[in-house]
């Protein structure tokens, strides 16, 4: 793809935020691998996949097809990347200042006789969950190890700082007495799932869940006991459906001292369900790579995830310009993520539906250099102590 004014811009978005997090960062990123991303992350969204032909065709720059594979197929078999480097970009592209609630689940998938498994921290902001760290771990029946999911919150503590993380959210998969005790000893906030058959001690007496919920529809309960600790619990009757599995009831256990709207708080959680859907089919459609090697699945992730994340942002900038249409039931035609991806995409294609779209843009990249240079002074005003972020 031959280089346009407007993809200019992007490239430029892109070098300011880039700047903005090596100037905070004790590991500066090479210059000819930032240089290499602001390249390989708009084709990234023009392309609709992780296929390194397909990026390579939308790549801009005067040189082949064929140089440009090489250069991807190079980055993803050879590069070292700095994990740290990327956590801190995707955490300075966060729309959300203050403190987080973080999701932490897995996404898995098959090809042919290799099993794709990552072990994911997203923080969740207008709907969605923004990625901070990820992990290839291996698969293990449905569950997650106790010291991956342990590393990958210490890894989230470390560059967000324990004071920004308000909770974490996990599903029924993230449960067991270590683990709870380990975020209960940490003094982190929860939101986990439990399981109808669990039992727990309630004023004396053992419950199941299945029966504790005889003939109760919804119910909040202060100071059970299970895995040892006293916690709360909030619980809800689900409708159960032919076509959508669920468990006959949602019990979600915490640590926080209230138990007014625990499940409403919980709910919070399906944001990391939208990034996975986000990068996925509706997105980059990263359940088509070829590759097996649990390094380049994770190098190709981060890829994926520094692309949302600029998709998300110009998508949230776009809105306050040229706001989402709204359907009948009030709701938004578009995420913001799906909003600003096709937006890059026709602005590069120099087709844009929207109208204007030459004024917008420029509309856009004003509003940007506002969004990143309040970052920078967020940033400044935050201590950088042994890579930990105290707010």
């Amino acid at each position: 793809m031959s280089p346009n004014e407007d993809s200019a811009k992007i490239v430029e978005f892109l070098e300011k935020a880039f700047q903005s997090v090596q100037n905070l960062y004790s590991k500066p990123m090479h210059g000819q691998r930032t240089n290499f991303l602001m390249l390989v992350l708009p084709a990234i969204i023009c392309a609709k996949s992780v296929q390194y032909h397909a990026i390579a065709a939308e790549m801009q720059g005067d040189v082949q097809e064929s140089s440009k594979a090489r250069r991807i197929h190079n980055f993803m078999s050879d590069y070292e990347i700095d994990y740290e480097f990327v956590s801190l970009f995707l955490i300075f592209m966060l729309p959300k200042s203050g403190k987080v609630r973080l999701s932490i689940d897995r996404t898995e998938w098959e090809f042919g006789s290799c099993t794709h498994n990552l072990l994911t921290v997203t923080a969740y902001t207008h709907g969605i969950g923004v990625p901070i760290w990820f992990e290839c771990v291996a698969p293990n029946g449905g569950c997650s190890d106790e010291d991956d999911k342990k590393y990958v919150i210490m890894k989230c503590v470390e560059l967000l700082g324990k004071e920004r993380i308000k909770c974490v959210l996990g599903d029924s998969e993230f449960i067991g007495e270590t683990w709870i005790n380990y975020l209960y000893s940490e003094g982190i906030i929860f939101y986990i799932d439990i399981r109808s058959n669990q039992y727990f001690g309630y004023k004396g007496q053992q419950w199941t869940v299945a029966q504790w919920m005889h003939r109760r529809y919804k119910s909040e309960l202060q100071g059970i006991s299970i895995y040892g600790l006293t916690l709360n619990i909030g619980i809800k009757r689900q409708k159960l459906s032919k076509k959508v599995k669920k468990k006959p009831f949602l019990c979600v256990i915490t640590n926080e001292l209230s138990t007014n709207g625990i499940l409403g708080i919980y709910r919070n959680r399906w944001s990391i369900e939208v990034f996975f859907q986000s990068i996925k089919g509706r997105g980059f459609n990263l359940e088509g790579t070829h590759l097996q090697d649990p390094l380049k699945i994770r190098r190709l992730f981060a890829l994926v995830c520094m692309a949302f994340i600029l998709s998300f942002v110009v998508g949230l900038q776009l809105d306050k310009i040229s706001p989402i249409p709204l359907k009948k039931h009030g709701y938004k035609t578009n995420s913001f993520f799906r909003y600003g991806c096709d937006f890059i995409r026709q602005v590069l294609h120099q087709r844009s539906k929207i109208p204007h779209y030459k004024k917008i843009f420029s509309k856009i990249n004003a509003s940007f250099v506002t969004f990143i240079q309040d970052k920078i002074t967020l940033f400044n005003a935050i201590i950088l102590n042994k890579k930990s972020f105290v707010t």
